[in-house]
């Protein structure tokens, strides 16, 4: 949960204690108009749609471990146009392989926590990637014109855990190419409310191929609840 949030929430709780109750839906909403441009209840709609979004206008652009930067290294399944500048602890090993098993450049380095590897998200214009983009429309703003920290998904539900319900995806053919390993995260169990960006980062730690939108594509999601969490299932083809 945001800093903001959690300062939120203790407002929340003082104006109910003090039984200042008429004033705690005005106080709170400049408070979220103060820090956000968009808030999305994911329950009065398909989230089906957000996954979608995400996977057609965002990308992996790299991931930081110990505030060093890995990027995605040449391969045969990259889509990426757009030139890199390499760090030096980052040197680029190109992989030629067309195994569905062998990797001509396996990583690494193997993090002792893939908690900790942090994800940087990017929307990619129109010279980023070899494939077209499907924007999104909410009332009269679209999606893609928006900072992704500065809009907030909320629920009724305290807890969202999302699933991998394909599975690992252990197939060469793709794009996880990486220094760094990049964990395939299955379950990821989270505290509403979130942003459209730490959504995004979660859409990519689901996957096993972390850089590529190919073969392993978004296909659809299932929702369900039980009391305060919300499950989520993503399907992958």
């Amino acid at each position: 949960m945001s800093k903001f949030y959690q300062k939120a929430s203790l407002l929340k709780r003082w104006l109910i204690q003090t039984e200042h109750t008429d004033l705690y839906p005005d106080i709170l909403n400049k408070l979220i108009d103060a820090h956000y441009d968009l808030v999305i209840d994911i329950d009065t709609g398909s989230i089906d749609h957000f996954f979608q979004w995400v996977y057609n206008n965002t990308y992996l652009h790299h991931v930081r471990y110990h505030g060093k930067d890995y990027y995605e290294r040449s391969n045969v399944w990259s889509k990426r146009m757009e030139p890199l500048e390499r760090p030096l602890h980052d040197p680029d090993n190109h992989c030629d392989s067309m195994s569905k098993y062998l990797c001509d450049a396996p990583p690494g380095l193997v993090p002792s926590d893939a908690t900790k590897v942090k994800y940087i998200i990017e929307k990619h214009g129109d010279n980023t990637f070899r494939s077209s983009r499907i924007d999104m429309k909410i009332g009269e703003v679209r999606l893609s014109e928006l900072d992704l920290r500065r809009v907030l998904f909320i629920s009724s539900n305290s807890e969202i855990i999302f699933k991998n319900a394909s599975g690992p995806n252990t197939n060469h053919l793709g794009s996880t190419h990486c220094q760094l390993y990049l964990a395939y995260e299955g379950v990821i169990a989270i505290n509403m409310p979130i942003t459209l960006y730490k959504f995004s980062i979660i859409c990519y730690r689901l996957k096993s191929h972390k850089f590529n939108f190919g073969w392993e594509s978004y296909e659809r999601c299932q929702t369900s609840n039980d009391k305060d969490t919300k499950t989520i299932k993503v399907y992958f083809r």
